[in-house]
């Protein structure tokens, strides 16, 4: 009898643990409910909430994704003594500015593995500005798709205290801006839970 009291009591810890954590979790929100602002949207879902996404595979985050990606740019690394090229972020365009612009409106992709750059197929097309990208094709769509995210941000330099902070160039201003994104976080996490205790009021 004891030992099936001890075996329900850790079950009951488990299940509220479980209950807190689901609570403190910061759930995707539509566009729609940003009114439609565009840097609120990418900036809440994918650089607050960004950390939902680890382990997760890139196609998971492109289901989500509301906004119709423009473009891609990658972020490639040379190993040291090697002549090796790794793409270790993925960069998903879908603001309307001229290409690989500081106001761009980019959802970026820290990956788990790196992709060997002799693997990667990307084909450069002309836009009606005249600049020159990289569309998300179905070919490519399919060498990425199942790739792991390791972390997930969003354009800072969107937000004007956030820009402000990087425009520094300092260890303290990258300390300061830290410390903006987790009260970031904290806010919206009591929003979210003040949220779910008026809808079950």
């Amino acid at each position: 009898m004891k030992t099936k009291s001890i075996i329900l009591a850790l079950f009951a810890i488990v299940f509220v643990c479980g209950q807190v954590r689901a609570q403190d979790d910061l759930p995707y929100r539509p566009f729609k409910s940003f009114n439609n602002d565009t840097i609120q949207y990418i900036d809440y879902n994918f650089l607050i909430r960004g950390e939902q996404y680890a382990g997760k595979k890139i196609s998971e985050l492109i289901n989500d994704l509301e906004l119709p990606i423009l473009s891609i740019s990658q972020t490639v690394e040379i190993s040291t003594g090697s002549n090796v090229a790794n793409i270790v972020e993925i960069d998903l365009l879908v603001g309307k500015e001229k290409p690989w612009s500081s106001s761009n409106y980019y959802v970026n992709i820290t990956l788990v593995t790196p992709i060997p750059d002799r693997e990667y197929i990307i084909k450069f097309v002309e836009n009606d500005e005249g600049n020159e990208i990289i569309p998300l094709t179905s070919e490519l769509y399919e060498q990425i798709k199942d790739r792991k995210i390791k972390n997930v941000t969003s354009n800072s330099y969107l937000i004007e205290e956030r820009r402000k902070l990087i425009e520094m160039h300092t260890k303290e201003a990258n300390e300061q801006l830290k410390k903006v994104i987790e009260a970031e976080k904290a806010n919206w996490r009591k929003k979210i839970r003040e949220e779910r205790q008026a809808v079950n009021n």
